[in-house]
């Protein structure tokens, strides 16, 4: 279990690490406008307001993104906001976006806080891979009268599917041998541009022919984009290189591969963990009693199927924890805050506004403050840019937003 853990957490290290750059693969189902529009529907109410300092806890923290829909979604108050993360890299990219929030590295299923720390716990397709405990240790921290919300990834949902797709193109992928043939062809290749055997170079390109003609085969079967793109990234950059090959440096050439070829085996790895965490009906249940255990009422618990869709992407959990009356008199997670960060908390939410709007407008999304949108375009911007509502006189799918 502990070297599944390591490799976990290598995976990932070298995944947010690499975020940013041109990195093989993206987390399946986090950019699920169904998941955006949960919590864009909770945060908002999921404490009360006289809690205007509350407390939270982004449990595998990622790339920040459930911090800023914390920060987006609670306008007027100055959350106190802490996550955790086993990626160094992941923590050090969100203490950079956000920092006034306050960040440290470990292992999810032993979380380095107090019981009851927290008014609100929340994490976002995280928990799953750290086992039971991790659950565990996530009702254990929320405060008396806190809140717990959780989005789990599902077997056999949409997410699941795609990440099985991915799976096996980047598989196929792997055993075409196309990347070692590939760099085989190019050392031939730059050896020939300085006098070396052209015939060398010729072979390794018939050689290579054969890995070609798999890769048409996996984008023919599901699509180019499969495996957020590393296939036909990896096809086009290697025709491209071999049709200007005299314009390439050779060490660029084959560090670019080389790098590919460390994130397709990173990816591959990410793909099988997310299969192998996704929870099925009975795992549900499972975690379901143990925050009960862990002394949680259960508010909701039920997949989240978006409404055109027949298919869930998740788990939804959303639990609390009753007011202790012995706990009276004490001061609460939020009274112990540290002093607030308004002013750095509303200038962020004033930048993001700004650069939600412009996005908007640059993608011809909008035009005037009082527009007709395709709901899924408006949705992630909803907390950001103003008010989403759906007229009696207009088709499901289209929503008036103003800002």
């Amino acid at each position: 279990m502990t070297d599944s853990r390591d490799r976990d957490a290598a995976s990932w290290e070298a995944y947010w690490r690499g975020a940013g750059e041109s990195n093989a693969g993206d987390v399946g189902g986090v950019n699920q406008p169904a998941v955006d529009a949960f919590w864009l529907g909770h945060l908002p109410d999921a404490l009360p307001a006289a809690r205007q300092q509350p407390r939270i806890l982004d449990i595998a923290t990622g790339n920040g993104a459930m911090i800023a829909k914390i920060l987006a979604s609670m306008a007027g108050r100055d959350p106190q906001i802490e996550c955790v993360d086993v990626s160094p890299s992941a923590i050090d990219a969100v203490s950079a976006r956000f920092p006034f929030v306050s960040g440290k590295v470990g292992d999810v299923s032993r979380l380095p806080y107090d019981d009851g720390a927290f008014d609100l716990v929340v994490s976002q397709f995280g928990l799953e891979y750290a086992g039971e405990n991790a659950f565990r240790e996530a009702a254990r921290v929320v405060a008396p009268g806190g809140r717990l919300a959780l989005v789990v990834h599902i077997q056999e949902g949409a997410v699941y599917r795609e990440c099985r797709d991915n799976l096996d193109a980047l598989q196929r992928l792997r055993a075409s041998n196309f990347i070692t043939l590939a760099r085989q062809m190019f050392e031939e290749a730059f050896t020939a541009r300085t006098g070396g055997s052209r015939e060398a170079y010729e072979s390794a390109a018939r050689q290579l022919q054969p890995a070609i003609e798999e890769l048409d085969g996996i984008m023919s079967e599901y699509g180019t984009a499969v495996a957020d793109n590393t296939i036909s990234q990896l096809y086009d950059g290697v025709r491209r290189i071999h049709e200007r090959i005299v314009h390439y440096d050779a060490n660029e050439v084959l560090t670019w591969l080389a790098r590919m070829n460390e994130e397709v085996d990173t990816f591959i790895y990410r793909m099988s963990s997310m299969l192998g965490s996704a929870i099925d009906e009975a795992g549900f249940e499972e975690i379901c009693a143990v925050l009960r255990d862990g002394d949680l009422f259960l508010e909701q618990t039920k997949p989240l199927v978006p409404a055109t869709e027949e298919l869930p992407v998740a788990w939804l959990i959303v639990a609390g924890r009753r007011d202790d009356a012995s706990h009276q008199g004490e001061a609460s997670p939020s009274q112990r805050a540290e002093p607030a960060v308004g002013e750095d908390v509303r200038l962020w939410v004033a930048d993001e506004k700004k650069r939600a709007i412009d996005d908007l407008m640059a993608g011809d999304r909008i035009d005037d403050e009082f527009f007709e949108v395709d709901v899924e375009a408006a949705l992630p911007f909803k907390a950001l840019i103003g008010s989403i509502r759906r007229p009696r006189d207009t088709e499901r799918s289209q929503w008036f937003v103003t800002y």
